[in-house]
């Protein structure tokens, strides 16, 4: 025997998919598609090397797992957040330089990069262009991190390419942490 489903809710059903059907039709490729000269981020895993492109070449960069360190030195004792970088060339004539690195809160609001890196740094970053594959600089970039403000993530921009890292852990002050552990 077979049963009728009534007018009303066939009609109800139309009302609800219809729309449905429209927000989720059209050309998909439409949907994904990116400007062909967008800049996308790809993630990126602390202390493991990653290739980046930049300028007319590439190099291979690797960021240290974060830290932060208390700048006695300044009146407030801001807190500096550390990332220790090194750079192999690749191919072409790469460069790195400070003014590629970001750091940021999580609400998206950025840290400021160190003014004087070289009064607190002991190996500050400067910008070197690196002319051979296999060429090879390292350096630390340094950031201020306001009383209380937690660390989101660090990205490293060039005009070709961004890399991302996601701090899941927050950095800590090695000072700060006790060197004796109990026997």
């Amino acid at each position: 025997m077979r049963v009728s489903t009534p007018t009303w809710i066939k009609m109800a059903s139309v009302a609800l998919v219809l729309p449905l059907a429209a927000a989720c039709g059209g050309n998909d490729q439409d949907q994904l598609e990116s400007p062909p000269d967008a800049v996308l981020p790809q993630s990126a895993t602390f202390g493991q090397p990653q290739s980046i492109p930049v300028g007319d070449g590439s190099m291979s960069l690797t960021v240290e797992p974060l830290r932060l360190e208390t700048n006695s030195s300044s009146s407030d004792n801001e807190q500096v957040l550390i990332a220790d970088v090194g750079a192999t060339a690749e191919f072409g004539n790469p460069y790195i330089d400070p003014a590629q690195f970001h750091a940021y809160a999580p609400d998206g609001g950025e840290l400021k990069r160190m003014d004087t890196p070289e009064s607190f740094l002991a190996n500050p970053l400067v910008r070197s262009d690196l002319g051979d594959p296999g060429e090879v600089t390292e350096g630390s970039v340094g950031f201020v991190v306001p009383a209380g403000l937690r660390v989101g993530r660090l990205d490293v921009v060039t005009p070709e390419a961004t890399l991302s890292y996601t701090i899941v852990k927050q950095p800590v002050d090695p000072s700060a942490t006790p060197t004796d552990s109990p026997d």
